[in-house]
C-alpha cells in the first residue's frame, strides 16, 4: 500500500473512525490487528513471519534475561535478530564479496545469489528491537510482560514502512493508553498528511523523471549537468523522504500517538556532521547510542587511545579512538541504506572522512577566518557554509543513485571534465513543469526556513483568519491533487 494512495487515506480515515469508539483496553490491541492488515496490504502476507519471528525472540530474552540476569541470553537475543537482517537483506552482498576475493587466488567459490522475500521495514523494526533488547539489558527500560505490546511496538503501522526508528520508552505511554478524538490535533495531522503529499507529489514525482533520464544516461550529458542532475536527486531524495515522513507523522498524530521527527530542515545546515544532526535523526541516534558509544566504553576503544596516546603523543593520539568508533557507525550507516558497497563508500566512507578531516582542520579553519575578518554570523557566510555542504553531500549523493561503484566513479570523473559544453540537460523539463517545479520549491523554502526559526507552520496557520487558512489548505490541496492526476 503506497502512502501517497487513495487506497492509503480510505485505510486510514476507516481505521481512526473505528479507533475512537472502541473502549480503551481494545484500542492498542486495534492497533496490532490493524497493523497485520496493512502488512497484508502492503507486502506479500507470508513474510510476516520473520517480523513475529524476532518479535518472539525479542519478548523471549528480555523476560528471560530479566528472571536468569544472564548475559548470553541477551547476546542470543540480539545476534538473532542481527542474523535476520543479514540473511534477508545482505547475504548476497557477503557472498559475492567473498566470491570476487577468492578469485584473486583462483579459486572458485561458486555462489549463486538468492532471492529471498525480505519483510516490510525489515530494517526499521530490527533496530527497533535490537534497541529494545539492549535498553532492558542496559537498565534503561523494565521488560514488557504483555508480548501483544511488544508486538505492537514493532508492527505500529504508520511507521512500519518507513520508521521513523522509535525507543521503547518513547512511545509505549502513547501507545497503550487512551486516546480520544481531539478536532486539533486530527486537523493538524490532516495538513501534515497534505503537506508530505505535497513534496512527494509535486516536487519529488517532477524531479525523480529528470534525474533518471540524466542518470540512465550519465555518459551522455557531462560536466556542469551531472552536478545539476545530481542536485535535483538531493532535492528528490529529501522531499519524497521528508513527505513521507510528514505522512507518517502526520497519520500518527490523529491517533494521538506522536512520533519523533526525522528530518529537520537539513540544507540549512553549515557543516557536515549538522547535516547528518538533521538528516534520518533517528537513525544517526540509534548508530550513536547503540553502536558507536559502546564501543567507545569497551576495553578496546580505552587500550587503543592509551596506545596511540603513547606513541603519537596526547594530542595526536587522544581521538584515535573516537575517530575508529566513528568509522564503525558510518560503515553501518552506509551499509544500512542498500546492500551494495557503493552505499558504503558514498553514504559512509566519504561523510566520515568529511567529519573527521573537519575536526582536524577546525583551528586551520577559525585562523582563516580572523584572518579575512569573516563576519561568522553574517547572512552570507552562513549561506556560503550550507553550500559548502550541500555540495559534499551531492558527491555522496553520487553513489547513492549510481547504478554501482565503477559507474559512480565515472560520473565523478566526468562531473569535474568537460565543462565547456554547458546546460543542456534541463531541456527535458517543458514549461509547464519548470513553474511547477519552482513553485512548489519556493513554498518548500518558505515552509523550511520558517521551521529553521523555530516557527511552527501549523500555529501559524491556525492563527490566520478562515478564509486565508482554509484558503492555503485548499490551494495546496488542488495544487496537488492536479499533479496527481497530470
Amino acid at each position: 500500500m503506497i502512502l501517497t494512495s487513495l487506497q492509503f487515506l480510505l485505510f486510514l480515515a476507516f481505521s481512526l473512525t473505528l479507533y475512537f469508539v472502541l473502549p480503551r483496553r481494545f484500542q492498542y490491541i486495534y492497533l496490532l490487528i490493524i497493523g497485520v492488515v496493512f502488512y497484508c496490504l502492503s507486502a506479500t502476507p507470508w513474510t510476516i513471519v520473520y517480523l513475529l519471528a524476532g518479535v518472539g525472540i525479542t519478548y523471549a530474552g528480555t523476560l528471560l534475561y530479566e528472571c536468569t540476569g544472564k548475559k548470553w541470553i541477551v547476546y542470543t537475543a540480539v545476534l538473532a535478530n542481527v542474523m535476520f537482517l543479514v540473511m534477508l537483506k545482505y547475504l548476497n552482498l557477503l557472498g559475492t564479496t567473498a566470491a570476487r576475493f577468492a578469485s584473486l587466488f583462483s579459486i572458485d567459490l561458486g555462489y549463486t545469489e538468492v532471492n529471498w522475500l525480505a519483510p516490510l521495514g525489515l530494517s526499521f523494526y530490527t533496530l527497533q528491537l535490537i534497541g529494545y533488547i539492549l535498553d532492558c539489558y542496559w537498565g534503561s527500560i523494565q521488560p514488557e510482560h504483555n508480548f501483544l505490546k511488544v508486538a505492537l511496538f514493532a508492527s505500529y503501522f504508520p511507521q512500519l514502512t518507513s520508521g521513523p526508528i522509535v525507543r521503547f520508552e518513547q512511545v509505549k505511554d502513547q501507545l497503550f493508553e487512551q486516546h480520544r478524538p481531539c478536532y486539533q490535533r486530527i486537523v493538524y495531522g490532516l495538513w501534515r498528511i497534505l503537506w508530505g503529499f505535497f513534496k512527494k507529489i509535486v516536487i519529488a514525482n517532477n524531479l525523480a523523471g529528470f534525474v533518471d533520464f540524466e542518470y540512465m544516461v550519465p555518459f551522455m550529458y557531462q560536466g556542469l549537468n551531472i552536478w545539476i542532475a545530481t542536485a535535483a536527486f538531493c532535492l528528490q531524495l529529501y522531499a519524497d523522504f521528508s513527505g513521507c515522513m510528514d505522512i507518517i507523522l502526520g497519520a500518527s498524530e490523529c491517533f494521538g500517538i506522536v512520533l519523533p521527527e526525522n528530518f529537520n530542515v537539513p540544507f540549512f545546515s553549515r557543516t557536515i556532521q549538522e547535516f547528518w544532526r538533521r538528516w534520518h535523526i533517528t537513525l544517526g541516534a540509534w548508530l550513536r547510542d547503540y553502536i558507536m558509544n559502546p564501543i567507545l566504553k569497551s576495553d578496546f576503544s580505552y587500550n587503543l587511545k592509551q596506545f596511540c596516546v603513547k606513541y603519537l603523543g596526547k594530542k595526536k593520539g587522544k581521538k584515535i579512538h573516537v575517530y575508529f568508533a566513528m568509522l564503525v557507525l558510518w560503515m553501518a550507516m552506509g551499509i544500512w541504506h542498500g546492500s551494495s558497497w557503493k552505499y558504503a563508500i558514498g553514504e559512509g566512507l566519504w561523510f566520515w572522512l568529511l567529519i573527521v578531516l573537519g575536526q582536524c582542520l577546525v583551528p586551520v579553519g577559525k585562523k582563516i577566518v580572523k584572518f579575512l575578518h569573516i563576519p561568522t554570523e553574517s547572512f552570507g557566510w552562513h549561506v556560503f557554509q550550507s553550500v559548502r555542504t550541500f555540495c559534499c553531500f551531492m558527491v555522496g549523493m553520487v553513489f547513492f543513485r549510481a547504478v554501482n561503484t565503477p559507474i559512480a566513479w565515472q560520473i565523478l570523473q566526468m562531473g569535474f571534465s568537460n565543462w565547456q559544453d554547458g546546460v543542456t540537460v534541463l531541456t527535458y523539463f517543458t514549461s509547464g513543469m519548470r513553474v511547477v517545479l519552482l513553485v512548489g520549491m519556493g513554498i518548500l523554502l518558505v515552509v523550511d526556513t520558517m521551521k529553521y526559526r523555530g516557527i511552527s507552520v501549523r500555529d501559524w496557520l491556525a492563527k490566520r483568519n478562515i478564509i486565508v487558512r482554509w484558503g492555503i489548505v485548499y490551494m495546496i490541496g488542488l495544487f496537488t491533487i492536479l499533479q496527481a492526476i497530470a
